[in-house]
């Protein structure tokens, strides 16, 4: 759709001259570009701007862009379901339930619609981390997963990273 080609896809292909700045050190903070013109982390940063997923698209030439943007959302789904399956594991669920709910929730009919918007895909991927970090706080007083998964969604898109908190 329209979101999709215009505003993620446009992005990623803005992100790997961003990217530069690893090699160059330059980092471009306005862009004359961007609608009237935006700066590059704060408008990018929605777009999953540190989106370890989105980093993956600088390994590869421009032109796979298209391509990589489903490989890496299969990819989001894939660990959607696998952080899920070890949250229901640690919620003592067995072994077949927890993959029947991983799988639910990798294939759930939100991810599936979402797959248009990356980066709520991507927000998706870390709540069973952030879920398992809750419960990992509240039984054996460990913040280790929840910090984990708090910074991964922060670095992805603050929008959720409120979300997430509030919810």
């Amino acid at each position: 759709g329209w979101d999709y080609t215009w505003q993620f896809v446009s992005f990623a292909y803005d992100f790997g001259i961003m990217a530069r700045f690893l090699y160059d050190g330059a980092l471009p903070l306005y862009d004359s570009t961007i609608w009237i013109g935006l700066d590059n982390i704060g408008s990018n940063s929605y777009y999953s701007l540190f989106d370890p997923f989105v980093v993956i698209l600088t390994l590869f030439p421009r032109s796979w862009i298209p391509a990589l943007f489903a490989i890496t959302t299969f990819l989001k789904i894939m660990v959607s379901g696998l952080l899920m399956r070890w949250y229901l594991k640690y919620l003592g669920i067995s072994e077949g339930a927890s993959r029947l709910g991983a799988t639910a929730l990798a294939f759930s009919g939100y991810m599936m619609f979402m797959v248009g918007f990356p980066t709520t895909v991507s927000a998706c991927v870390y709540i069973p981390l952030i879920l398992l970090g809750i419960d990992k706080v509240i039984r054996e007083k460990k913040p280790y997963c929840l910090v984990i998964g708090l910074f991964l969604m922060g670095i992805t898109s603050f929008f959720f990273l409120v979300v997430a908190c509030v919810w």
